[in-house]
């Protein structure tokens, strides 16, 4: 089974680097959004969710925080998704907030190697 992922995180670089460090991995299913709200509408509109969502929380527009409750509110089967805060809060708000959703892991930037082929692997 081929892993897809989503990655929704308004850093473009975060985004470069995470995209090939997946890629090294054999991940080929990788689909990048920049923009919040489109990341949203994304997973609002199509039928399959992606395995696993790496999402960011501090972003323009909208948060990772509403993103999450725009998709409770909503028919998105999110039990089916792995879902990993990927942020460089260090707030202990936001951890603890993290604790209130359906997250698998709260990681902070950058993301390690390591860190990563462990997710992809234990999938």
């Amino acid at each position: 089974m081929e892993i897809e992922i989503l990655i929704v995180d308004d850093d473009p670089i975060f985004h470069l680097m995470i995209s090939n460090l997946l890629k090294n991995l054999g991940v080929s299913k990788i689909k990048s959004i920049l923009d919040p709200k489109e990341g949203l509408n994304y997973l609002l509109t199509h039928k399959d969710v992606p395995d696993i969502l790496f999402l960011d929380i501090n972003m323009p527009k909208l948060s990772g925080w509403q993103l999450l409750d725009s998709l409770n509110n909503s028919k998105v089967d999110l039990l089916s998704m792995k879902i990993y805060i990927v942020t460089s809060s260090i707030d202990k708000y936001d951890k603890d907030k993290s604790k209130e959703y359906n997250i698998v892991n709260f990681l902070n930037k950058p993301l390690k190697p390591n860190t990563l082929r462990k997710i992809v692997v234990e999938f």
